[in-house]
């Protein structure tokens, strides 16, 4: 079983983080949630991050290195307590 981790992405670039990830051969979580909007041109509904600039990432293995994930476009972090990957 491999384990999550929790990324932290750079503002408004969690689809660009998740689909960085996603050719990398990791896989993604990133929950959305449809909200209605006020535009210039009346209400429109969109999908937002249900966590903004949060997604989760899984190894596809277990021998698959974490380390590449936070230098993937997009991203700013994986986030950590202490020294350890929050998991």
């Amino acid at each position: 079983m491999s384990k999550w981790y929790l990324v932290y992405c750079k503002a408004r670039q969690e689809d660009v983080a998740a689909s960085g990830l996603e050719e990398q051969g990791y896989t993604v979580y990133l929950p959305k949630v449809r909200v209605r909007k006020r535009r210039p041109g009346g209400r429109v509904d969109v999908e937002e991050p249900l966590f903004p600039r949060y997604l989760f990432v899984s190894t596809g293995n277990e021998h698959q290195s974490i380390a590449p994930v936070q230098y993937t476009s997009g991203v700013q972090k994986l986030v950590k307590f202490g020294h350890l990957y929050m998991s």
